[in-house]
């Protein structure tokens, strides 16, 4: 299931298995003989590099591909690559400074976006401070140095300043806290009753799920949003002279932010996809214009997000994603003064613990990677209007097969995209484990561990210096019931009975019920309540595949205070946990 900082991950794992169906296996080797560097078809330029200290000459078609905009998506392919990080950073210093960008939107809940904001504004924290409120995802060096350039840039532009916000849907509590806050201040006698009316939203107790548990508490969530903006509506001069305008507006994206993420975390949780991520960009295509008024006077803005979500006409595209994305409401809203640009790379390396992929596969023959790594330019830029491709023709590009002239304005690509640059001082996720175990050790479907983690902290490493090289599913003949089972590396063998929903492959849930141990497991492996087998009943969303089994669910106040794993890795109530394996 989805927690508050990285609930999107589950749609970033869907586009990482899209991926597989624009690369081939294999390791990316470039194939720098088979075409002069010299030999560029109209449409496609060579960019001197990535460092944005070198001279912005070559920079002008991609300024010119975004000419008269008022706002642009800058997408990546894959989070955590640096090479994508890079021609950002390089990209928007120059909009910045040659075509009066004053905005600049993260993929980030905007109330975690604050403290980049501050620092951009005021010098408030340090840029390392300012980048570790987004998600982790972007917490990278070139962000750093970015938002550092961005502060230097405002000192000397102090009546002309760039701003910072965020505009993702996922952060429920973020949003419902501050419509408390807001209520507490502007309508305190009114405050309990609407409060209690979005209690489901961000509920954790009725099952594991955080968020909605049931479709029952899901329309009881949005009954009690609609409660509070009907009431916003109806009061809203009283409630502006006891806060502000700008409190009530952004009290008010609050409600829209709180339920477009609610309803894509509900399906998500069902196994609903489709709808989740269309909840989910919906919600962000609505509520980024209402931010960036009001926290940046309608500033030309530059978007920092995953390509998914910032590509044009993405229903058009052959892909599974058929319903609009945010990308193709924002062109919708703003018309030619929404611009896309899309980063890609033949090779693409992603930081050691984002997803376990590591490098990813090669591009498939005839892609606009392949096409454009023939030429032997460390990087490109191919303009819509590129003589390379034929007009009216889908070519797989990113995670996408889609007609590159109708999503993207232009293209920025390179044939290495290295990891992002960690930030010193950051504590990421571990990187996958490579113990093993013997294949079949717990039966037909056994895995070896990867990672185990809860937001980011490593629940066995870092709480016991265990570790747990197997992780196996022993199913029944229908795959309705079955036992859930992990192998210590000192022998301990943990058995969990499982529950009704769980299949054999792809998405689905299974419950988690009572727990049984060897003998020889101690306290650390298998806690008193384990033992004596009481039910956990805890509910995990899992995908399993021929060589990768991913699980995922929210912790909740009663899996903490017994001293167990989450209490020795630090985890809280609401934080993700995940865990890795993949086929010996």
């Amino acid at each position: 299931m989805f927690a508050e900082r990285f609930a999107q991950r589950i749609y970033l794992v869907i586009l990482g298995v899209l991926n597989a169906s624009c690369r081939t296996t294999g390791i990316p080797v470039s194939d720098s003989s088979s075409t002069s560097s010299s030999a560029l078809p109209s449409g496609i330029f060579p960019l001197v590099g990535l460092d944005p200290n070198l001279p912005a000459t070559d920079l002008t078609p991609i300024v010119n591909s975004v000419a008269n905009a008022q706002v642009v998506g800058l997408g990546e392919e894959n989070h955590t690559s640096g090479g994508f990080h890079q021609a950002k950073v390089r990209v928007i210093e120059q909009l910045i400074a040659q075509q009066d960008f004053r905005a600049l939107a993260f993929e980030s809940n905007w109330l975690q976006a604050i403290p980049a904001n501050d620092f951009a504004l005021s010098g408030r924290g340090t840029a390392v401070s300012a980048a570790s409120g987004l998600f982790l995802v972007f917490q990278s060096k070139e962000v750093v140095d970015l938002f550092a350039w961005i502060r230097q840039f405002n000192l000397v532009h102090h009546d002309d300043q760039v701003r910072i916000f965020g505009f993702d849907v996922q952060g429920l509590s973020y949003d419902a806290n501050n419509i408390k806050t807001f209520l507490a201040v502007a309508a305190p006698s009114a405050s309990s009753t609407l409060l209690n009316g979005i209690a489901t939203c961000t509920n954790t107790n009725a099952s594991q799920s955080f968020g909605p548990a049931t479709s029952t508490d899901l329309n009881s969530c949005l009954s009690g949003i609609s409660a509070i903006q009907g009431y916003f509506q109806a009061n809203q001069p009283t409630l502006v002279a006891a806060s502000s305008q700008q409190n009530f507006e952004l009290a008010s994206i609050s409600l829209a932010s709180l339920r477009a993420g609610t309803q894509s975390v509900f399906y998500y949780n069902n196994g609903n996809t489709l709808q989740g991520a269309s909840a989910r960009d919906t919600g962000m295509a609505a509520v980024f214009p209402m931010l960036r008024h009001t926290l940046a006077g309608d500033a030309k803005t530059l978007i920092w997000a995953h390509t998914g979500h910032v590509m044009k006409r993405n229903e058009q595209a052959q892909q599974p994603f058929v319903t609009k994305n945010m990308g193709s409401y924002l062109e919708d809203t703003y018309g030619v003064g929404y611009r896309a640009i899309a980063t890609t790379a033949y090779n693409v390396q992603l930081a050691p613990w984002w997803t376990g992929e590591g490098t990813l596969s090669t591009p498939v023959p005839g892609s606009v990677e392949a096409l454009l790594n023939v030429y032997n330019q460390p990087t490109l830029f191919m303009s819509a209007d590129s003589a390379l491709l034929n007009a009216r023709t889908f070519y797989a590009v990113s995670h996408f097969n889609a007609i590159p002239a109708d999503q993207f304005d232009g293209i920025i690509f390179m044939q290495t995209s290295p990891p992002m640059t960690p930030i010193p001082g950051i504590v990421y996720p571990p990187a996958p484990s490579t113990a093993t175990c013997p294949a079949g050790a717990l039966g037909s479907d056994t895995y070896s561990y990867a990672s185990w983690t809860c937001n980011g902290k490593d629940v066995l490493s870092a709480a016991q210096s265990l570790q747990m090289p197997c992780i196996g599913f022993a199913l029944n003949t229908n795959n309705s019931t079955g036992t859930f089972k992990l192998q210590f590396q000192d022998g301990c063998l943990m058995s969990i009975a499982i529950g009704s929903s769980l299949s054999a492959s792809g998405t689905a849930k299974f419950t988690m019920g009572a727990i049984n141990c060897s003998s020889g497991c101690n306290q650390n492996e298998c806690a008193p309540a384990a033992a004596s087998s009481q039910p956990e009943v805890d509910t995990y969303t899992y995908s399993m595949s021929a060589n990768k089994l991913t699980l995922t669910d929210t912790i909740i106040a009663s899996n903490l205070g017994d001293g167990g794993y989450y209490d020795k890795a630090g985890c809280q109530a609401g934080d993700v946990e995940s865990i890795v394996a993949v086929k010996p």
